[in-house]
């Protein structure tokens, strides 16, 4: 919505392509901190299959 600069303004418009509920903040920060290490392609496969298809 560009109400703010930050690191993503300049980056528009963004598309959110992956969501997952979480029960903790510390579960999220850990999965964040995960999902940050692997390679692109890694990832790629999680947005497509989603965390269960993607574990198979």
């Amino acid at each position: 919505m560009g109400l703010y600069k930050c690191y993503t303004f300049n980056r528009r418009p963004l598309k959110l392509v992956y969501a997952e509920k979480f029960t903790s903040r510390l579960e999220v920060l850990a999965a964040e901190r995960k999902i940050k290490k692997w390679t692109r392609q890694k990832k790629e496969r999680l947005i497509m299959f989603g965390w269960t298809g993607f574990m198979k």
